[in-house]
């Protein structure tokens, strides 16, 4: 065993925070529906694209995601300082492969990238679909406008 005392904290330190974030993740954001309004409610269309992300964003993807690959890497780093048996280090293996795969996805939502419903909740991908709707009705009848 590596018995750095610093190293171990790090990372049991990580991997409590990361098990926190998720905590509040699950309980608060995905279980609570929000309104359009908070879905829409800091998205500056002023400000140059990257310049910073909106506060869903942050809330929806980049905390519980970035945490999730933070633990991920923590218990990953935990498991191969224990001196286990490599064949059960294997085993970990897999779900950390899972988790770091996911995390990486669901930090690609801070690009503009829209999730299906297994990385957002619910709720949002209600508030899309009704949005697509809104605008097609709008396309819709700018078409038949057009065509009069």
């Amino acid at each position: 065993m590596d018995y750095d005392v610093g190293n171990w904290l790090f990372h049991l330190g990580m991997l409590l925070i990361a098990v926190l974030t998720w905590t509040y993740y699950i309980r608060c954001v995905r279980m609570n529906p929000r309104s359009e309004e908070w879905y829409d409610e800091d998205c500056d269309h002023s400000q140059p694209v990257g310049w910073a992300p909106p506060n869903r964003d942050l809330a929806l993807y980049l905390f519980p995601y970035s945490t999730m690959l933070g633990g991920a890497v923590s218990v990953g780093w935990l498991i191969s300082h224990l001196n286990l048996p490599r064949f059960i280090e294997m085993i970990y293996l897999g779900p950390l492969m899972a988790a770091v795969v996911i995390g990486c996805i669901g930090t690609l939502a801070t690009f503009g990238i829209p999730l299906p419903w297994p990385f957002v909740p619910r709720w949002v991908v209600e508030i899309r679909k009704t949005k697509r709707a809104r605008a097609r009705q709008r396309r819709e009848a700018k078409r038949a406008n057009k065509n009069k």
